[in-house]
């Protein structure tokens, strides 16, 4: 059986400066969100002020009484929210609502039609691309966008610019993800975190009584296969 290998390259050689990596591997890089306010000291992250669900809506589902909204349970019920939201942005690998993220990486992918993947999807704004802190035209590039997917950057010419360095912030990319307002977030990810906040309410524990699968698991395999990426690091 003959072998295939990849037209153009003989091999998969290492980077340049990263002996470990193939060539075609990703490159590396560091993924932050930049919702911070200057205060005294260190830069203080923002909470997120809009929910991703109204607390109206979680008293629906959980079949509770309207009164709850002014009861004691009201901030278990809104912490139950915030921690559903996040749960759910980590196990998909997507964002909720609005969020400023940054991703900084030492060098462009090598080869030259391999786009650069911006995670967390959906893309909603890309906001800038600098490298060693200098600004490039963002008609400069091209992206390839999808809902449930990460985002693909292309050079609008054809080629990546040749830049590596060993400092981690070298190319820095801007960019705001997730949807615009909490009516816009896709019907299966608002049902996930209700059945979240409903089985951490019934269940104060991790597991059901007599049954060792996670509760939450069960339903969240079906609502947010779609937007799960799965693959082999």
């Amino acid at each position: 059986m003959a072998e295939t290998r990849p037209i153009g390259l003989p091999w998969n050689f290492p980077l340049f400066g990263e002996i470990d990596r193939s060539i075609r591997a990703p490159p590396r890089y560091r993924l932050t969100r930049r919702k911070t306010v200057a205060t005294p000291g260190p830069p203080r992250r923002i909470p997120d002020l809009t929910p991703p669900l109204s607390l109206d809506e979680v008293v629906l589902h959980l079949r509770l009484a309207p009164d709850v909204v002014t009861g004691p349970e009201k901030a278990l019920l809104e912490a139950m929210t915030t921690a559903a939201a996040r749960h759910l942005e980590d196990y998909a690998g997507i964002t909720l609502l609005r969020t400023d993220w940054r991703m900084t990486l030492r060098h462009f992918p090598p080869v030259w039609n391999d786009p650069l993947e911006l995670p967390m999807p959906p893309l909603n704004k890309l906001e800038r691309i600098a490298i060693f802190d200098e600004d490039q035209p963002l008609d400069d590039y091209l992206v390839e966008e999808d809902e449930s997917a990460p985002a693909r950057l292309y050079p609008a010419n054809g080629f990546w610019r040749w830049a590596w360095s060993p400092i981690p912030a070298m190319i820095t990319i801007d960019w705001i993800g997730g949807h615009d307002t909490p009516a816009d977030i896709p019907a299966p990810l608002r049902q996930a975190m209700l059945m979240a906040i409903a089985s951490w309410y019934e269940n104060r524990e991790s597991v059901q009584q007599f049954n060792l699968y996670p509760v939450i698991e069960l339903g969240w395999q079906a609502l947010l296969g779609h937007y799960r990426m799965i693959g082999m690091a």
